[in-house]
């Protein structure tokens, strides 16, 4: 009896474990264009899904369109055949949500920890911390049963077109980018990137993200979609601190100060001129202005149309000649 015990807990634990996936949709869903092999829940094969346009009324118009599921458990959100027709698709003739489809956004920002600045497309000091931010409305995957997060990987090519799937924390941890699980619509990674560290050399440094979820990336490469690759930007490591300068116009008379930003070498030239209110930036700032700004000390400029010190002598000494001439 023990040994037949013994056999069936074998093949319980053969049985692979059912999971949930981010290709398994509940009916209803949220799907994403270019989204491939979906297992749609609540859709049998051969169901017709319609789908109504703006302005038009499930209850009262014609579909919009009409298109037909021949295999709910494979689905593709085809780009040509929805990428324009996002929003609720409907059971037909029953009128039932069968999905939603929504067109997908990424974008990827690169912050000083340091000064919360963002720095994707600029300079920041060597030795400085970075974080990554994450905006998607992809992260509505979390909807799906069992999923915690989309996945998005970030990509970081430094000088030398060396490509870093990890990087290394202030702690020495290394901290990978392949996948980022991301949960909300404007995730975090916190502080990644010691860019001090002796791996990652002064030079310019490419940064963008992509989401291949369910082949959605090879299906729908777009930029701003489901990849951020063709608006790449670019960080550029440099050592020491970081000199810029602000040019400011204003209709105040022309004056000059420097101020202090952040560490002691870092300074910016702020000049103003008498014109219409303009703003121009040169360089980045990486850091908020430290201490006080300084005037500079000026010498005053002499009135026109005083009296000079020869004047008044001549003055007073014609004044004693008359008063001479009259006590004689």
């Amino acid at each position: 009896m023990s040994s037949i015990l013994l056999v069936a807990a074998c093949l319980v634990l053969m049985v692979p474990a059912v999971t949930a996936t981010l290709s398994d949709i509940p009916q209803g869903g949220v799907i994403f264009i270019g989204e491939q092999g979906l297992n749609l829940n609540g859709v049998a094969a051969g169901t017709q899904v319609a789908w109504w346009g703006a302005g038009r009324s499930p209850i009262t118009d014609a579909p919009t369109d009409l298109q037909t599921i021949s295999d709910p458990k494979n689905f593709f959100v085809s780009p040509t055949i929805y990428g324009t027709e996002t929003g609720v698709w409907y059971i037909y003739p029953d009128k039932k949500p069968a999905f939603t489809i929504k067109d997908p956004t990424l974008a990827v920002r690169a912050i000083n920890v340091r000064t919360g600045r963002e720095v994707t497309s600029g300079v920041i000091s060597r030795g400085d911390q970075v974080k990554f931010q994450v905006e998607t409305n992809m992260y509505t995957m979390t909807e799906r049963p069992g999923v915690n997060g989309v996945p998005i990987t970030i990509h970081v090519t430094g000088p030398g077109g060396i490509e870093y799937t990890s990087l290394t924390d202030i702690n020495g941890k290394s901290q990978s980018l392949d996948p980022v699980i991301v949960s909300s619509s404007l995730y975090e990674t916190g502080s990644v990137w010691n860019t001090g560290n002796a791996q990652y050399p002064e030079g310019s440094y490419m940064i963008w993200a992509e989401c291949n979820a369910n082949n959605m990336k090879n299906e729908y490469p777009v930029g701003g979609k489901t990849t951020t690759r063709n608006t790449a930007a670019g960080l550029t490591v440099e050592a020491g601190d970081v000199t810029v300068t602000l040019i400011q116009t204003t209709t105040a008379p022309t004056s000059q100060q420097t101020g202090v930003i952040g560490s002691p070498a870092e300074t910016a030239t702020v000049t103003v001129t008498p014109t219409p209110t303009t703003l121009a930036t040169t360089g980045l700032i990486s850091t908020p202005l430290g201490s006080p700004v300084t005037s500079p000390t000026t010498s005053p400029t002499p009135k026109a149309g005083g009296f000079t010190a020869g004047t008044a002598a001549l003055l007073l000494l014609a004044g004693a000649a008359i008063a001479l001439r009259h006590q004689r």
